[in-house]
């Protein structure tokens, strides 16, 4: 079987924003476009990438 290339996806990255007073929630912008050989297409304002930090004490 051989594979190919769907699409690529190209992000632009945009503000973040720490919604926690230890930092644990972060909070990032994107938009972007998808280009491939079978569609093409804009990823809309405002996507948000979450990351969250869970800090585990060692005992």
């Amino acid at each position: 079987m051989r594979l190919e290339e769907l699409f690529t996806v190209h992000v632009n990255i945009g503000n973040h924003s720490n919604y926690s007073v230890d930092d644990s929630v972060v909070m990032i912008t994107f938009t972007g476009n998808v280009t491939g050989k079978y569609f093409e297409g804009m990823v809309l304002d405002g996507g948000v990438d979450t990351q969250i930090t869970v800090i585990t004490p060692i005992i």
